[in-house]
């Protein structure tokens, strides 16, 4: 859905993702006994949607999601990642872009042959910048 009426347009993106995760973690007892390290690649797809809005010549505001896992494959029970941001357009022809925001993430992932071998169930949430370059 594009409504490019004006030079105020605002826009909704479909998106899908083929994210390929790599989990590690490493816990030391505090009874001085070595250190418990894992490790998990995993591969899964994802859905989601971006909203868009153009608020000045070069400046966008956007809100982006996306949904994956759903227990497929060796993928993650459910991983979810919400950003709220902006974007300032670098240049003109909009294919190099500045933006900021924050991003939550969330990851529920269990090894499937053995559930106690590794687990990680984790929210991560802060500030983000990045630099955009289309070719």
């Amino acid at each position: 859905l594009n409504d490019t009426g004006g030079n105020r347009p605002f826009t909704v993106d479909a998106i899908a993702i083929l994210r390929y995760v790599v989990l590690k973690q490493s816990v030391s007892p505090s009874y001085g006994a070595d250190w418990v390290t894992g490790k998990q690649n995993y591969a899964e797809f994802a859905v989601g949607l971006q909203l868009r809005k153009k608020i000045s010549d070069r400046w966008w505001l956007w809100l982006r999601g996306d949904i994956g896992g759903f227990g497929w494959s060796q993928g993650s029970q459910l991983t979810y990642n919400v950003l709220l941001g902006a974007s300032f357009e670098l240049s003109r022809s909009g294919s190099s872009m500045l933006k900021f925001g924050w991003r939550l993430y969330d990851i529920d992932y269990e090894f499937r042959e053995d559930p106690t071998a590794f687990a990680w169930n984790a929210t991560v949430h802060g500030p983000f910048v990045s630099y955009t370059w289309v070719f």
